[in-house]
């Protein structure tokens, strides 16, 4: 019996402490763990327990025993990660932080698995024999819209398909519960979070070339100064041509002896029509902004090897302004309904907002009178295109206007000048669209109450607009996190660069080609002492007298990055003419 009690006490004592992971932040006297979700406590490490961890590094610990006032405990770090592996930390922890699902559920998967082929119903009109094709980013698996263009007396008939994603998945199953949680597709360098499974995202409801497709057409009438004539709305049966990129589709466009004659006077068409209708939009007030993008290229082990612009082409335009008109002939169609509509709408910005702009613009010499409404932010951002301030100006004039969200009462679409929009053309990725494309075929007589129904629609309108919000969240993380990990490696690389922002702590640079932004910390300005100007916007220095502004474009070296915290640290190598 004494053999037996002395073995369980062994056991007990050589019980190996449980590890956690978490993020180590430097206080003033001690240090302080941000643990990742395991536990709420607060951990505080003593610096002879910190292994010599730096602040923002990622590490393993343990619970040293000691309970302090207030639920906090006393920690140890057992272990510091390197940065290839606090970046596999972090890609995986990042859904989790926004509360993104990442595995589909069971009986979701079990449900989809049981779906039929696709099949023409008898009230399809069957549009095979109609000459279509998808234009999407090279990279893309899901091909929610194919697009097609003829020639009617003296203006056009242009087609806009798009996957009736509502065929398969059905109100108040597991697939339709699933997606109004998820609500929209989210997009990481690393990986694409899908709403829908495969199997419906990029097989049965994906406009696949060669193949049989149900979806909703909306055929517009384009007359010969870009106006919508009429339009119509039904269910179709179609056969895409030829799955193009962007690319692809210009180059068919630029070259007028490809392959495909048929095919490739199609799209010049479509060039001619996409330039008639952006004129015409543009005229009547729509912003439009011109933000560079970059693509961060993964290696086959996951990790960032390349950031690069991100192409654009003619092409992304006439597509963009072909869904443009076909979601805001849909909105229309849902108001002569009657039975309620879910509008994408966006408010005018707050008169703080823009006298801040105002302010900046007088500070940098741009002569434009004190603003409001859509003219004038027309005005400075053709003002400051091309210019040095033309990505910050505009980035402020983002910022200044609310955000465009889901809605059931129609205030308009402030941005791009519509007085009625709808989400319509990509029910693959968000569930906006998906119920956009019911509630245009939904039998009156179905719905019980109009109250019960309206109320149904809040719902939907505010849990998709916090969705998106999440998803935007997500996805500026996973570039941040991206671009860190690619400079990770680069520490006292060169670049040039541009001054895109000032504040008291120091100025941020953002990397001629790369697009990601860097901060230069006051300290590391120069050999002085520099103050902040908050109403100017710059910083200058006592003794030599420089003057740093937005615009400015500098030289600097990679100090240090922090993968955790996603933080970019530069050194000024040199000031450029």
């Amino acid at each position: 019996m004494k053999q037996r009690n002395n073995q369980k006490k062994t056991d007990k004592t050589d019980k190996k402490p449980t590890c956690y992971t978490g993020v180590y932040r430097l206080e003033r006297n001690h240090g302080k763990i941000i643990s990742d979700g395991q536990s709420t406590a607060d951990i505080v490490v003593q610096r002879r327990n910190a292994m010599g961890a730096r602040d923002g590094d990622r590490v393993e610990f343990q619970i040293a025993g000691r309970r302090y006032a207030k639920g906090a405990y006393e920690g140890r770090i057992v272990k510091i990660f390197d940065q290839r592996s606090a970046f596999i930390a972090e890609k995986t922890l990042l859904p989790v932080k926004y509360g993104i699902e990442v595995p589909f559920k069971p009986n979701t998967i079990a449900e989809t698995k049981r779906l039929g082929a696709v099949s023409g119903d008898s009230d399809r009109k069957n549009l095979t024999g109609c000459l279509c094709c998808t234009i999407d980013p090279v990279d893309a698996r899901d091909f929610d819209d194919a697009v097609s263009l003829e020639r009617r007396g003296d203006g056009w008939e242009l087609g806009v398909h798009i996957a009736d994603v509502s065929h398969f998945v059905r109100e108040r199953t597991a697939l339709d519960r699933e997606a109004l949680s998820r609500g929209l597709s989210v997009y990481l360098p690393w990986m694409v979070i899908p709403m829908l499974p495969p199997r419906l995202s990029e097989d049965l409801c994906s406009l696949v070339e060669g193949k049989e497709r149900n979806t909703v057409t909306c055929f517009m009438r384009i007359g010969p100064n870009g106006g919508i004539e009429n339009f119509d709305v039904f269910k179709s049966l179609i056969k895409s041509a030829k799955r193009l990129d962007y690319g692809a589709a210009q180059a068919m466009i630029d070259n007028a002896t490809a392959a495909d004659p048929a095919l490739t006077a199609m799209l010049q068409s479509m060039a001619e029509v996409g330039a008639l209708l952006k004129k015409r939009r543009l005229a009547q007030g729509s912003l439009d902004f011109d933000l560079p993008e970059v693509k961060v290229v993964m290696d086959a082990d996951g990790f960032p090897c390349e950031v690069k612009p991100y192409p654009k082409y003619n092409t992304n335009g006439i597509i963009e302004e072909f869904m443009l008109c076909a979601n805001q002939c849909v909105a229309r169609r849902l108001e002569e309904m009657g039975n309620g509509a879910l509008y994408r709408v966006h408010g005018e910005p707050e008169e703080k907002e823009v006298a801040q702009i105002h302010a900046f613009l007088k500070a940098n010499g741009f002569a434009i009178d004190r603003f409001t409404g859509l003219g004038a932010y027309k005005n400075i951002i053709e003002a400051v295109r091309g210019t040095p301030h033309e990505k910050r100006i505009n980035t402020m004039l983002l910022r200044s206007m609310p955000k465009a969200v889901y809605a059931t009462r129609n205030i308009g679409h402030f941005g791009l000048a519509f007085k009625t929009y709808t989400h319509f053309t990509s029910p693959i990725r968000r569930y906006p669209d998906l119920l956009v494309h019911r509630m245009l075929f939904m039998d009156s007589n179905s719905i019980k109450t109009q109250k019960e129904w309206r109320n149904h629609l809040n719902r939907v309108a505010q849990q998709c607009s916090e969705a998106e919000e999440r998803a935007l969240k997500a996805e500026r993380d996973g570039m941040s996190l991206a671009a860190a990990m690619y400079l990770s490696d680069k520490i006292g690389q060169i670049y040039d660069g541009t001054v895109t922002g000032i504040i008291e702590s120091g100025i941020f640079v953002s990397l001629g080609g790369l697009q990601i932004d860097g901060m230069v910390h006051v300290s590391k300005l120069g050999d002085d002492y520099f103050n902040f100007s908050p109403a100017n916007m710059t910083m200058t220095g006592e003794r030599t007298n420089r003057c740093v502004r937005i615009g400015d474009r500098v030289r600097v070296a990679v100090a240090t990055v922090n993968i955790s915290l996603r933080r970019i640290d530069l050194t000024i190598t040199e000031y450029l003419p």
